[in-house]
């Protein structure tokens, strides 16, 4: 009688157990995007020959500003987003081969009895500008990559990162988007890596160019506890069940 009394103490403890937990099954759902651009100087050429100086660049991060698009992010219950993303105002410096211009835009969050909603913006300007009183001709050649991943894991997600790069005579162009979602797991990731190179031409007439590129972060996320299915209660019923008739046959 005494392993008895032990065995349905056991089979309480359990049911006590898993009822506390059973009502809800915890849920959660979380994302992680960034976009990271780079521009660098392949080659200059001053009158066709070796080049000695003349050019200057400038460049700027931008998210605000007078003509800057409605931006967001709202967060509802738990959520919370990681955006640490400053601005930099322009930055200007003399030109060789190898300058280089590098940045990341990213942002991450998570929730797990919340909602996230957010619509986000950066605007990239690469400037090259040949130097008061300086009469040559240069050419340029400029290497472009970017990379742009988004990533979504738990319950309801959906994230997207799009850019746009052009310059100010449009003779570049280009548009890439990766979106994400946690619906099927082959949404899960999805990430484009891709680039070129261009050469332009400065001289006295035409001394300057610049670059444009513009970053957006999108997403909805949801997620909240979620009530057991009928199923599931039918096997909980089933396994208390079993320790009783396990109780029974011991008691015997």
């Amino acid at each position: 009688m005494i392993y008895s009394v032990k065995k349905l103490a056991i089979a309480v403890s359990v049911f006590g157990s898993m009822s506390l937990f059973a009502h809800n099954a915890v849920a959660s759902v979380a994302f992680d995007s960034y976009a990271t651009i780079n521009f660098s100087v392949a080659s200059i050429s001053a009158d066709g020959g070796a080049y000695s100086g003349g050019l200057s660049m400038s460049g700027s991060f931008l998210r605000s500003g007078d003509y800057f698009p409605d931006i967001w992010t709202d967060t509802t219950g738990d959520a919370n987003v990681t955006d640490n993303n400053p601005e930099i105002p322009a930055i200007s410096g003399p030109v060789v081969v190898g300058t280089n211009f590098s940045h990341s835009f990213a942002l991450d969050g998570s929730a797990s009895n919340g909602m996230i909603d957010f619509d986000q913006v950066g605007w990239y300007d690469l400037g090259f500008k040949i130097n008061d009183n300086v009469l040559q001709v240069f050419d340029i050649t400029l290497n472009f990559s970017y990379d742009i991943h988004s990533q979504v894991t738990g319950q309801e997600g959906v994230t997207g990162v799009s850019i746009e790069y052009f310059d100010d005579v449009f003779e570049a162009y280009g548009y890439d988007l990766v979106e994400a979602s946690s619906i099927q797991p082959e949404l899960a990731i999805a990430q484009s890596i891709d680039g070129g190179q261009m050469t332009f031409t400065l001289d006295p007439f035409n001394n300057s160019r610049i670059f444009y590129v513009n970053v957006n972060h999108t997403g909805h996320l949801e997620a909240s506890p979620v009530p057991l299915p009928p199923s599931a209660w039918l096997f909980l019923s089933g396994v208390f069940g079993v320790f009783g008739l396990k109780k029974r046959n011991v008691s015997v």
